[in-house]
Parts: structure tokens; sequence; C-alpha cells
């Protein structure tokens, strides 16, 4: 684990938020939170966050966590932010990585992200994925 490093949570649910904290604060992580969507971009920049870990589906825009990555990868200063996914959808033919558009013919099915991890989410993965993305 890298002690210090910061981590930035945008997810909709404050049970999973909570969770998520206690189990990265007690690994040595600083963690920062949000509920929404807005800001995303600056709030990170500001927070200056070393990982972004998001939800897919907020209640109010069910492509919510869609459009941070985007945002994300669009925004000069975190385009190279490692990026983890939690959520509890699992489509067989969701695609990650990196999305490259002069190899692929529709590359917007593509989620430019790092790693994914479904809910309900084992505490030892978590920890896992974490550590493996901020080596």
């Amino acid at each position: 684990m890298i002690m210090g490093k910061r981590i930035h949570i945008i997810d909709d649910d404050q049970n999973i938020i909570d969770s998520l904290k206690i189990i990265l604060e007690s690994a040595g992580y600083i963690v920062t939170s949000q509920f929404t969507e807005k800001n995303a971009v600056a709030n990170f920049i500001n927070l200056a966050a070393d990982l972004l870990i998001v939800d897919i589906m907020f209640p109010e825009n069910p492509d919510a966590g869609f459009g941070i990555i985007k945002e994300f990868k669009f925004t000069h200063a975190t385009k190279d932010v490692p990026i983890l996914v939690h959520s509890a959808i699992s489509e067989p033919g969701l695609r990650m990585g990196l999305a490259d558009d002069s190899h692929v013919a529709n590359a917007s099915y593509l989620l430019s992200v790092n790693d994914f991890i479904e809910k309900p989410i084992r505490p030892i993965d978590l920890i896992s994925k974490v550590n493996g993305l901020l080596n």
C-alpha cells in the first residue's frame, strides 16, 4: 500500500461511500467523496487526488458515471488519472481499457478505465485493486 495517497470516490449512495472509506482509510489512504457528478473534475483537481473510484449509475442520471469518465479522459489535467469503476452492473459486452478510435470502428462503447470491481465489494479485492493502480 502507498501511505498518504488520496482517493476520491463519486457515488450517490452514502452507505457505499462510508463502507469504502472505512476500508481504504484502514489501509492508510486519504479518502474524499461526493454524491453527484457535478464538478467532478474540478473537485478531484482541487483535492489533489491520485485515484478516482466512480459508480456508473446515479438515480437522477443513469449514465452519470460514463459522463464523469469521459470528462476525466478529455481533460488534460486528469486524462492519465487511474480510474476504478465500482458498480452493480456487469454487462457481458462491457469493455474496458483505453479507447483508441483509430483502431476501433466504433469506440463509443469502450470505457477508458483502468479496472472494474463489481458490487458487493470484498474489502480484500478493493485493497488489491487500489494498491495495483497506485503502484
